[in-house]
């Protein structure tokens, strides 16, 4: 696709950026290719890489901006188009501000075509700690600037919806476990109980679009197929289930360092090989809604699962706003909240 604007051509492909450009970023480029691609001709599920560029007369490529759409339908059936991974490759504020409308124009014209009624952003506004694996799918370090927050806003976008990603101190004493927690088997009842709460258990975290456990899982990506990264919650002498959850650590150190082979290794291989492994992160959390108030002690009592391992905080993300009670509790826990992201969308 190529466009005039600027004074010169630009050229709007469905490729990947040279991975240089991410050096300075703690995302590794290795993380943010995706595994799979889509077609630009009707709705999918999967992703779509999309690099603006333009070339001077000797042929020399000066790239603008890098993003992986996708695709996702609403209950209503209408379609939207998400932008992910947004990076604009330009210091200067002014020169982003034109890069960024070109990115909307270039957005708005592919909404049209797929009849996509609407664009959506994810964008973090407030970053107190590091940022772990999964992230959010906006996430590519320093290009997640305010200014692309502002510039949403300027354009029409509208904040749908607020999450929070919280820390918790693993070097801190906790009180007696409540519930028991052990890793999920393969035995037919774990399954058929997983698959049960999978379909009508309540989901209180929401994991990125770009990052699904079962998506990668079928791809027999190694540490993360481990059972012990999904922790099913166990209540009373019948040891019913009340819900599990899914953690990991965070490997953006060692996919930076080895790429993403590390994906492949076990998860005993990942936490021995990298050192630097000092945070873990809960990214699903699904319980059984016959199970009232059991989340929160279900959540407290995996935590010493992750001390086993070595580490010596947690993060718990993303929650969303309406999950008040959720939110005051893991806050009345001494859960500390250490990064903020909107949902950003804006009609077409």
């Amino acid at each position: 696709m190529v466009n005039k604007k600027m004074s010169k051509t630009i050229y709007t492909e469905m490729l990947y950026p040279p991975s240089s450009l991410f050096q300075n970023s703690s995302i590794p480029f290795a993380w943010i290719t995706p595994f799979e691609s889509i077609s630009i001709t009707g709705p999918s599920s999967g992703t779509m890489p999309i690099t603006l560029f333009w070339r001077t007369s000797t042929g020399k490529v000066h790239y603008l901006a890098f993003m992986i759409l996708c695709c996702s339908s609403h209950e209503t059936g209408n379609l939207s188009l998400n932008i992910d991974r947004l990076c604009v490759f330009a210091d200067e504020p002014e020169e982003r501000e034109k890069i960024f409308n070109l990115v909307l124009d270039q957005c708005q014209g592919l909404a049209r075509l797929i009849h996509a009624v609407r664009l959506e952003i994810e964008l973090y506004v407030e970053v107190k700690g590091p940022i772990c694996f999964p992230s959010g799918s906006s996430y590519l370090d320093s290009c997640n600037s305010l200014d692309l927050v502002h510039l949403c806003v300027k354009n029409g976008f509208h904040k749908r919806e607020e999450r929070y990603c919280l820390s918790y101190d693993l070097t801190e004493t906790q009180s007696v476990p409540k519930n028991r927690v052990r890793p999920i088997t393969d035995k037919p009842k774990d399954i058929e109980e997983f698959s049960r709460l999978c379909r009508h258990g309540r989901r209180l975290i929401r994991h990125n679009r770009l990052f699904a456990p079962r998506t990668l899982t079928g791809r027999n990506v190694t540490f993360l197929s481990d059972p012990r990264l999904t922790l099913v919650g166990e209540k009373g002498l019948n040891q019913s289930s009340i819900g599990y959850l899914n953690w990991s650590p965070n490997v953006y150190h060692c996919l930076s360092a080895m790429g993403s082979k590390v994906l492949y290794q076990s998860l005993e291989e990942i936490v021995r090989e990298s050192k630097l492994i000092e945070t873990c992160k809960i990214f699903n959390i699904v319980v059984d809604d016959r199970s009232v108030g059991a989340h929160p002690e279900f959540c407290l009592d995996a935590l010493e699962q992750f001390r086993a391992f070595g580490f010596s905080s947690c993060q718990i993300g993303e929650v969303a706003e309406n999950e008040s009670e959720f939110l005051r509790f893991l806050q009345d826990e001494k859960f500390k909240r250490t990064h903020v992201m909107w949902i950003l969308e804006k009609d077409v």
